[in-house]
């Protein structure tokens, strides 16, 4: 008898997935990338978009995996709000250089006086206020970007790999929060080393409104493999679940995995949320119907408060009507004027309830006056537990609207 494995599925985010399936054009992109740096030629830069749950983080770590650590150096970055590329760069590569080899002494000189180059651009604020991020050069040219301190900083430290005999890649998460300036300079630099025998691999991967900021760097940008990650085909989450399943010596009746496939709408990441929980509650080596009827409930609960329910808490009544308008129009993006038309009034008006909810990460811009929920699901949540809003409160607001209707 076969022995039953351990939980093959990989909740936590970003992990990587037991089986990548519907991302064979971003694998073939990895693997060509790879191969490219590993031979010494320029890989084209993979610049990844996409919505939250769709597997961005872990085709990152796809890259990560498949680059030699002896033959090459990799330079992880997760930006972060409030925190410009910059700093991180900085505290990265300052942790390889002391991890490195011994340097040539005028490379180390060099990437030491180069590293206290880079602009610290964030000011944090007394007594917990936050802190004020400074966008420098965000009007800059390329010319700007190839003589900024990031592009230095590269340059010198893929020379001083290239001297042991290393290859360098950089990664970049979360990459619609970087300043234009920060991600120009690494363009650069990633772009001057094409023409050099010591190519640097540069992968990138954030919201669909990373867009708009590849688009103020177009000059490198526009010979990038843009790859735009979408939702899981039913076909596609039956064989994300049946075959690890099936590997680790455990069946699932095809009514329980077309109910299990069906709450997964699609994204990876409630794939392996949806199946870790299964495993865990199944009786044996096959998993039944009633095995998901019985496993669903709790994790729709725990989606529900950490997804959802936390998330619409914590708005102002202003922001749940303009939710509310917005979930009432559907999956994916929409313009602005469609939810200003539903309350009656310009697009203007609605400008700072807008702005408040991309700052709490509720809806996000994918382009010129479009919007989109950055929460997966979330549109349907709110459709599905409407009658549980407070009605009079979304009235109050709308009539507080029209009365001051200009």
């Amino acid at each position: 008898m076969q022995k039953i494995q351990k939980n093959p599925f990989q909740p936590a985010a970003g992990a990587r997935p037991p089986v990548l399936v519907g991302r064979d054009a971003e694998l073939a992109s990895i693997v060509d990338a790879v191969a490219r740096l590993n031979s010494g030629s320029p890989p084209v830069v993979i610049a990844m978009v996409g919505l939250r749950g769709l597997g961005k983080t872990a085709l990152l770590s796809e890259i990560e995996s498949r680059l030699e650590p002896d033959r090459n150096v990799v330079i992880r970055l997760e930006v972060e709000r409030g925190l410009s590329l910059g700093e991180l760069v900085r505290g990265k590569i300052a942790r390889a250089r002391r991890d490195a080899e011994t340097l040539p002494k005028r490379l180390g000189n060099a990437l030491d006086k180069a590293l206290q180059h880079i602009p610290a651009l964030t000011l944090e604020l007394p007594e917990h206020l936050g802190s004020i991020a400074l966008k420098s050069g965000t009007g800059a040219s390329p010319a700007d970007f190839e003589s900024g301190p990031l592009a230095e900083v590269f340059e010198l430290f893929n020379e001083a790999l290239h001297a042991q005999k290393r290859r360098l890649a950089i990664l970049i998460d979360e990459v619609q929060d970087a300043d234009v300036a920060a991600l120009g300079s690494i363009a650069a630099a990633v772009h001057q080393s094409a023409a050099t025998d010591s190519p640097i691999l540069l992968a990138v991967a954030g919201l669909p409104q990373a867009e708009l900021l590849f688009k103020r760097i177009r000059t490198y940008t526009q010979r990038w493999d843009h790859l735009s990650l979408e939702l899981l085909t039913r076909a596609e989450i039956v064989s994300a679940i049946r075959i690890p399943l099936e590997r680790a010596g455990v069946s699932i009746d095809n009514d329980a995995i077309d109910l299990l496939a069906g709450e997964c709408a699609g994204y990876p990441y409630f794939v392996q949320l949806f199946a870790s929980t299964v495993w865990n509650e199944r009786k044996g080596a096959r998993i039944t119907f009633a095995d998901i009827e019985r496993s669903l409930p709790p994790v729709r609960a725990k989606i529900e408060k950490t997804f959802y329910r936390d998330v619409l808490d914590r708005l102002t009544t202003r922001e749940l009507a303009f939710v509310i308008a917005l979930a009432e129009l559907g999956s994916g993006p929409r313009l602005l004027a469609d939810v200003s038309h539903s309350f009656g009034v310009p697009s203007e008006r609605l400008g700072s309830v807008r702005a408040n909810l991309i700052k709490k990460d509720v809806i996000i811009s994918p382009g010129p006056r479009l919007l989109e929920f950055r929460i997966p699901l979330l549109d349907r949540f709110v459709r599905e537990h409407r009658s549980e809003i407070d009605d009079a409160a979304i009235d109050a607001y709308r009539e507080e609207l029209r009365k001051t209707k200009e």
